[in-house]
């Protein structure tokens, strides 16, 4: 019975002794940054990215109505593996905040849905560079570029790119 009850009390003890997970308020998150790409930087690069479009006009239609727009793919290019879901969301909320534009999920080579084609279609990739900086210190690079084309002619409408800069130990990774 000893060489159960031993262990199944260490076990006992140590899973009550460990931390407690902690809630994060994303409004006023102190937490350390990372290196790697957080749901703040894809906030922060979304915003950044799309701010051209808010401040420009470049949605802005001759006739008042709104642009038709198609959200395809963002691929990731880094070294990390991760959801670009994510990070696609965050772009089409931003999108959608500049009230010039409606969202369609319906891709431009689909001839079944007759008068919902869009008429822009936003891509784009998240690319990474690494620098070593100093023998005990790195710098990661990573951007978000997108790219607004007209879904008919394939030339770009509109460019918009966003820099996230990390800084860190030369010995931590990215990911």
């Amino acid at each position: 019975m000893k060489r159960i009850f031993l262990p199944l009390l260490a076990a006992v003890l140590i899973t009550g002794c460990a931390s407690m997970p902690e809630r994060v308020d994303r409004h006023n998150d102190k937490g350390p940054e990372v290196m790697a790409l957080d749901y703040r930087d894809f906030n922060e690069a979304a915003f950044e990215a799309l701010r051209s479009i808010r401040e420009e006009g470049t949605v802005d239609k001759p006739d008042g109505s709104r642009y038709v727009v198609y959200v395809g793919r963002v691929i990731n290019k880094t070294t990390q593996n991760w959801e670009t879901t994510q990070l696609t969301k965050a772009v089409t909320i931003e999108l959608r905040k500049c009230g010039k534009i409606v969202v369609t999920m319906v891709p431009p080579d689909d001839d079944t849905m007759e008068g919902m084609k869009p008429e822009l279609v936003l891509t784009g990739k998240v690319s990474e560079r690494n620098i070593q900086i100093t023998s005990r210190k790195k710098q990661t690079e990573y951007y978000l570029e997108l790219e607004l084309t007209d879904a008919k002619t394939k030339l770009v409408f509109w460019e918009g790119q966003a820099p996230i800069v990390k800084r860190g130990s030369s010995r931590t990774v990215n990911w």
